[in-house]
């Protein structure tokens, strides 16, 4: 994938376009590298703000970095251009457990350690 990515910069040196974007946003993607393939998704969005697989992309870099709420926002986007991408519809629901169960996690956390009072 670190060839792919080396190709798609000069590509995009040379012209840029949202699927070289998108294209190397995917390849960092697969390196695990989530924080330039999210960047990279949102200049796919920059020059084609109805760019689907850019939606993907960075809600899918977003899920991966535990950021659901950011995640959400693109997977709703995502099935609101695709209504009929199953595994859209599909991550959009993984997605949103996911960022439930993280604020019952953080509001369980937020009661653990607010200070105590005595009710006199």
């Amino acid at each position: 994938f670190n060839e792919a990515i080396e190709l798609y910069s000069e590509g995009i040196a040379l012209h840029e376009t949202a699927v070289l974007y998108a294209n190397r946003s995917m390849a960092q993607a697969k390196l695990e590298s989530y924080g330039l393939a999210i960047a990279d998704a949102g200049l796919a969005l920059e020059i084609d703000p109805n760019y689907v697989k850019a939606y993907y992309r960075r809600a899918s870099g977003n899920f991966a970095l535990g950021k659901y709420k950011l995640a959400l926002k693109d997977f709703r986007h995502v099935c609101k251009l695709e209504p009929k991408d199953k595994q859209a519809r599909m991550r959009l629901k993984e997605c949103d457990k996911a960022a439930k169960a993280q604020s019952f996690a953080e509001a369980i956390e937020s009661e653990e350690t607010a200070p105590f009072v005595l009710d006199v």
